[in-house]
């Protein structure tokens, strides 16, 4: 666990996560 309530993975783990969000919306719009 990072000290300061950072973690670097959970971060990217996040960021991944609305990545597909955003291509699911992009694919469902067309």
């Amino acid at each position: 666990m990072a000290e300061g309530g950072f973690d670097p993975c959970e971060c990217v783990c996040s960021h991944e996560h609305a990545m597909r969000r955003l291509i699911n919306l992009l694919r469902q719009s067309q």
